[in-house]
């Protein structure tokens, strides 16, 4: 395991910034929050990364269009290049097809797969995780120590308080937590984390067209939606 950790070290030692995109729930917008982060730092001319770990629920590569050929491979795994972005997800070997993967199996899957990719030299790494408070998340800091948190929410009083709950369990592991993304927000005054005043903290608003974008980057980055994600961008670069 020791090795494994070592090659790991390797693959990502090109990387500067590693965001792990989480959420304590399902159906809060978490890939496709991290999906257009992803469109908009390429946009800006920022070596970009995206990285689809959500098991479960990969969808990415919906957000962003149609898939390109699958990765090659040479001395590891090599992402492919689409819309600007370097991206690596299992999708490519398992098509529609279910994971059935619990427990220590998604974990060591997870794991070999962080060890296999070839990452070339990048600004940002978007890594979409699966939601809940699953022990990936530690797996992720123990094979990622310099990854940095982007929580999502939506204003759902049940969204808040577990969103909450995951950010006290990322504290409690001295996770690096850089920001709380409110989406599908209805104002900009609607956010309930005054405790972790220390962190970046922004809504993104609900667009009704944005379900019609899905799929077609063009199309995506011209909504309300990707305006709102503009301002996690800024942050970031600043």
């Amino acid at each position: 395991m020791l090795a494994t950790f070592s090659l790991i070290d390797d693959r990502f030692s090109k990387i500067k910034r590693v965001i792990v995109v989480a959420s304590s729930k399902g159906g809060v917008g978490k890939s496709i929050i991290a999906s257009t982060l992803a469109l908009e730092l390429a946009k800006k001319g920022h070596k970009t990364g995206l990285l689809d770990l959500d098991f479960y629920g990969l969808s990415d590569h919906s957000i962003i269009g149609s898939l390109p050929h699958e990765p090659e491979e040479d001395n590891g795994i090599i992402p492919v290049q689409i819309e600007g972005i370097h991206f690596m997800s299992i999708v490519f070997y398992i098509d529609e097809a279910h994971l059935p993967l619990r427990g220590d199996e998604l974990s060591s899957s997870m794991i070999e797969l962080l060890s296999a990719i070839r990452w070339p030299e990048l600004d940002f790494l978007i890594i979409d995780m699966p939601p809940g408070l699953c022990n990936l998340i530690a797996d992720i800091m123990r094979c990622i120590p310099k990854a940095e948190f982007l929580i999502v929410t939506t204003p759902s009083k049940l969204a808040v308080e577990t969103a909450k709950r995951l950010l006290v369990v990322l504290k409690d592991m001295d996770a690096n937590i850089f920001a709380v993304v409110e989406n599908m927000s209805r104002d900009d005054s609607g956010n309930e984390f005054g405790e972790f005043k220390e962190l970046f903290t922004c809504c993104v608003p609900f667009d009704s067209k944005l379900e019609d974008a899905i799929g077609n980057a063009d199309a995506l980055l011209k909504t309300a939606f990707a305006k709102g994600v503009e301002k996690v961008v800024q942050a970031l670069c600043e």
